[in-house]
């Protein structure tokens, strides 16, 4: 079995660009990448008057998906081996962590914007 800071950098190797989002995955969560000149992620939120309307993370499928696998593995506490269903879940779950921060980005400059 592999340690853990080997099973995160192999997770790291698996991630592209290409991966990021599985055919038919929700279109908010498309939208929550960065533009292509490699700055800030879409600034759309500058035209929404209320929090709820520039934040909509938590409002997608994968978001709650996701979520809903990681509260089932930790109650089983399994141990976590490459081929096993955990792994993927690690993996989908530091794919997720990257759309919380551009999510974070959005709230921080929404904040700053309105006041």
């Amino acid at each position: 079995m592999a340690s853990l800071p080997d099973s995160f950098l192999a997770d790291l190797d698996e991630l592209s660009d290409n991966e990021a989002y599985p055919e038919g995955e929700d279109e908010e969560a498309r939208n929550m990448e960065e533009d292509g000149d490699g700055g800030m992620p879409c600034c759309e939120f500058l035209n929404h008057d209320d929090l709820n309307s520039a934040s909509e993370l938590h409002k997608t499928q994968r978001y709650n998906d996701i979520m809903q696998k990681i509260e089932d593995a930790l109650h089983r506490g399994t141990s976590i081996l490459p081929e096993d269903l955990e792994h993927q879940l690690i993996a989908d779950s530091n794919a997720l962590l990257v759309d919380i921060d551009n999510e974070i980005t959005i709230i921080y400059n929404f904040i700053r914007e309105k006041y």
